[in-house]
């Protein structure tokens, strides 16, 4: 398995968020959005995306933003273009995948992300990782978000079992996915969850999401992580509860 992923968490658990499955090619134009700020009528501009971002106070409990503030141009939640690289906010698939699963993935340009954790815990300090929060927005024709959905699901699908391995970066990786339900949303939508271990001591319960919403295709992702014998201060069926959460409130507000 490749690494095509940026890191959003430090240190062995990151890899939670760096199992994205690279074609070692350049993108199929015929599956790369576009990122101009409006293709067509009735296609959310990146602004219009950032505003329909999940919010701290959308949440029950007390959250606070990680990532995802002000960009380049103050508007916050909006994703540069010239940052819209593939991997900022992969989906995480695996060799099994199609080699057209692996070019969506690789292929995707996300216009506005936000990262949400715990309010006063440091993001990716101590032994306990999480739960952090993820929401990646895109847009384009109906028909084209719907050929991506349903390449990166049936991908995702394609993971379901044991996958082990090593990353680029030497770190070697032994998790189980499963497939994840998730509430009625969108127009449609599909979830895994891997749990494993990384690094040797560190503990991975990874969720992740895509959902189609007419012209929208949202990515969320819930991720939490321990290391050595500590007991994390959630359980899986919470984070699960959480992903519902997500996934219902984040698709509510999609414009």
């Amino acid at each position: 398995m490749r690494c095509c992923a940026r890191s959003a968490l430090a240190g062995a658990a990151a890899v939670v968020l760096l199992l994205a499955g690279c074609t070692g090619g350049e993108p199929d134009p015929d599956q790369q959005p576009s990122t101009s700020s409006a293709s067509a009528v009735g296609v959310p501009s990146a602004a219009e995306l950032a505003a329909a971002l999940i919010a701290p106070d959308d949440l029950e409990g007390s959250w606070m933003l990680y990532e995802g503030g002000d960009s380049q141009d103050g508007s916050p939640g909006v994703i540069p273009e010239d940052e819209q690289e593939a991997g900022g906010s992969a989906v995480v698939l695996c060799e099994q995948a199609s080699a057209e699963s692996l070019a969506a993935a690789e292929a995707l340009r996300f216009k506005a992300g936000r990262q949400l954790g715990p309010s006063g815990q440091e993001p990716w300090a101590g032994d306990v990782v999480g739960p952090v929060i993820g929401e990646y927005l895109t847009s384009g024709e109906p028909a084209d978000v719907e050929v991506t959905f349903n390449a990166l699901r049936d991908g995702m699908q394609a993971c379901v079992g044991d996958v082990s391995g090593t990353l680029d970066n030497g770190t070697e990786f032994a998790w189980t996915v499963a497939e994840l339900a998730l509430p009625e949303a969108g127009d449609d939508r599909y979830g895994n969850v891997a749990v494993g271990t990384t690094a040797v001591d560190y503990h991975d319960l990874f969720e992740q999401a895509v959902v189609r919403s007419g012209p929208v295709l949202m990515y969320a992702q819930v991720a939490g992580g321990t290391r050595g014998d500590v007991v994390a201060p959630y359980t899986g069926d919470q984070l699960a509860d959480l992903m519902d959460a997500v996934v219902t409130i984040a698709t509510e507000k999609l414009p």
